[in-house]
């Protein structure tokens, strides 16, 4: 193979950032995904559609070989089928990558520092389109935004609603962007006509079976526990999922057993099971490279003194006791099977409440928020995320408690405010209880933000976009945001107050991708629209034909290597100049001399 020809993969690569990304696009021709540092641990809706390409095309991970890039493998292991990943590892080298002013914290190159011949080695050598089989082998994918369009997925009036069944056909996540559903179609190499397809069957009323609701490991654990003789349930947002018809991500079992009995069931039953929940008395089962599920004794709970936690837990033998201690009605419905046959314990009409299509605290709605302020939130996001209104008396509660928010931990506020932005909907809510978001962000405008076509980042910000940078910034940091989070959001307020003021190509060169991320979400100048759509013209340093080393060779030297690349850079956006390295040079002279 030629040294300057794209490695073709099948399977999908993901790496830390968009740095990393860049590196790897220079030697990989494929799909390459980022974790965005941390945040893919707090983004389900990345976390399932990993999952997807792992069963799809196979996943390869490859991170920096710091405590940091060895953390995300670490934890990505209990979240990814093991049989479907791959991971490369880069060698250690001392130094520093050119765009950073300090060393890392271990002094080590990351992906992105990394010589692109070192790269291709490490990939070729891997074979990694072979060890995935053929489910990793390329595929050609004609889906494209405007074919979306002419199925009514994109720009229509059940547009949403047509995306979100396609996705449930598909087992996507719901509620995709029409972007995102081009870019995950195309990641997993469905076919247009696969998509037409569905498309027809969901306009036309066609039913569609799905495989069983309940995964096989769960049903089995169901049954180990009731054939040893004790009761066992899948309970909460798993059973109000199937109720609903809606896909359920997590399968949650509880039972009258101890711990210990649990157990010492599973064990026996060909399982590994573990305590995971501490006082709780959680335990964590799975198969040899299965997927975890968690069984919890029966438990009624004391007093909260920090309006977060139980001050103490008390097993219990009665299930319908276990319910009361739950907060909402539709989530505290339990499930069993007996001979195939479902049977559903209902204790407060959370069935009703869902045809009702209402969020309602189980009992006092004042007790339950003063218990727990995180509840406030969670309403907030089940509303949002069904279309369900907040029960009468619990928004009164919600109301006069809001201020116990106070109590909550900013990384708790940032999860729940996460997948509420992340989801849409939101933006009536916001208005409604603006007492209570305000507990949240601060100062906000909620108006439109559903309309954004973006994710966290993007109606974050939106909402935020008034205040004055360093107020969004210790919201931010009040929030504990993820630094990749936290830097996006700071820049896309650099382009917001500064877009009047500076030219296009300026703002290209100042902001790069991240300029064209905020163009796609809140629209803004066409001449910079047009320059992220010309593959020709570079939008970051990194991309100019030329560096420092051939400036130095031009006598430039100091800062005026900087201030030069980045004038060569404004220029090449703006088409007075070709990226090309002899025009650059000659074009870097006449700078140079103008300024003599």
């Amino acid at each position: 193979m030629d040294k300057n020809e794209k490695i073709k993969l099948g399977c999908a690569v993901l790496c830390e950032g968009k740095y990393d990304k860049i590196k790897l696009s220079s030697v990989i021709d494929g799909v390459i995904l980022t974790t965005d540092g941390f945040s893919v641990f707090n983004n389900s809706e990345k976390r399932a559609l990993l999952r997807k390409l792992c069963e799809a095309r196979g996943l390869v991970i490859i991170t920096d070989s710091d405590k940091a890039g060895f953390f995300i493998r670490s934890k990505l292991k209990g979240m990814l089928p093991t049989d479907r990943v791959k991971h490369l590892y880069i060698p250690q080298i001392k130094g520093r990558e050119k765009r950073k002013k300090q060393d890392s914290k271990d002094g080590l190159l990351g992906v992105e520092g990394i010589d692109s011949a070192t790269l291709r080695g490490i990939i070729e050598k891997a074979k990694l389109d072979e060890a995935f089989g053929k489910c990793g082998s390329a595929q050609t994918v004609a889906v494209t935004k405007t074919q979306l369009f002419s199925l009514g997925l994109s720009g229509g009036e059940n547009s949403a609603y047509l995306r979100e069944k396609l996705c449930e056909r598909l087992d996507l996540p719901k509620s995709l962007t029409a972007n995102a559903l081009v870019s995950a179609l195309q990641m997993l190499g469905t076919s247009f006509e696969e998509v037409e397809k569905h498309v027809c069957g969901i306009k036309s009323g066609e039913s569609f079976e799905k495989n069983a609701f309940f995964p096989d490991d769960a049903v089995e654990i169901l049954g180990l526990m009731k054939r040893s003789g004790y009761e066992c349930y899948f309970v909460g947002g798993c059973v109000r999922d199937r109720i609903m018809g809606c896909d359920a991500h997590d399968f949650d079992l509880t039972t009258n057993a101890s711990s210990d009995e649990i157990i010492c069931v599973l064990k026996n039953g060909g399982f590994d099971a573990f305590l995971i929940g501490g006082d709780c008395g959680t335990v964590g089962a799975k198969k040899k490279s299965g997927e975890l599920f968690e069984i919890t004794p029966y438990r009624a709970e004391g007093e909260y003194s920090d309006h977060r936690h139980p001050d103490k837990v008390v097993f219990v033998k009665d299930l319908k006791e276990d319910l009361s201690r739950r907060d909402f009605t539709i989530n505290s419905m339990a499930l069993t099977f007996d001979e195939n046959k479902e049977h559903l314990v209902d204790v407060f009409d959370g069935a009703g409440d869902i045809k009702r299509k209402l969020i309602k605290c189980v009992n006092d709605p004042e007790t339950r928020f003063e218990e727990d302020a995180l509840r406030i939130l969670r309403a907030f996001r089940f509303s949002a995320r069904f279309g369900f209104e907040i029960e009468e008396n619990t928004a009164k509660a919600i109301d006069s408690k809001s201020h116990l928010l106070s109590f909550i931990s900013g990384e708790r506020k940032q999860e729940e405010l996460r997948k509420m932005l992340e989801k849409g909907g939101i933006e009536g809510i916001m208005t409604r209880f603006s007492s209570a978001f305000s507990e949240v962000v601060g100062n906000f405008v909620g108006n439109g933000v559903d309309s954004i076509d973006g994710g966290f980042c993007e109606r974050l910000f939106y909402i935020l976009r008034e205040n004055p940078k360093n107020a969004v910034e210790a919201t931010l940091s009040q929030l504990k945001t993820s630094k990749a989070d936290r830097e996006k959001i700071l820049e896309y307020k650099d382009i917001f107050d500064t877009q009047k003021m500076l030219p296009y190509e300026e703002l290209v060169a100042l902001h790069g991708r991240i300029y064209e991320q905020y163009l796609n979400a809140f629209g803004g100048d066409k001449k910079a629209q047009a320059v992220f759509s010309d593959p020709a013209i570079p939008k970051e340093l990194i991309e100019l034909d030329v560096g420092g080393e051939d400036l130095k060779k031009l006598g430039i030297s100091g800062r005026d290597i900087g201030k030069t690349l980045f004038e060569l850079l404004k220029r090449a956006i703006s088409g007075e100049v070709s990226n090309k390295k002899e025009e650059l040079l000659a074009y870097a002279l006449k700078i140079t001399e103008d300024k003599k």
